[in-house]
């Protein structure tokens, strides 16, 4: 049980990290790879309304505009305030 509970600790770690590696790539402009970044996040943290609105925020440098507002409206729906946005 605990080695089950270390793993998921580790995937979200991962996941977390991978977003700051995400603005880090958005900065230099490799918006691509970026996406390619996000598509990881997304799929192991789904439920993550963060993770939805960066993505979406990645579709859109690559002028994917329809799958960038599906994305902002998944982040909207887990999360109606969107209070990370704020910070």
């Amino acid at each position: 049980m605990l080695a089950t509970a270390l793993g998921a600790f580790a995937l979200a770690a991962s996941a977390l990290l991978s977003l700051d590696a995400v603005k880090a790539e958005v900065q230099k402009g490799n918006y691509g790879q970026a996406q390619t970044m996000m598509e990881e996040v997304v799929a192991a943290k789904p439920s993550s309304a963060r993770a939805h609105y960066v993505y979406a925020e990645t579709l859109a440098h690559n002028r994917r505009f329809d799958e960038a507002a599906r994305q902002a409206t998944t982040a909207s729906t887990l999360d109606l305030a969107l209070g990370f946005t704020d910070r």
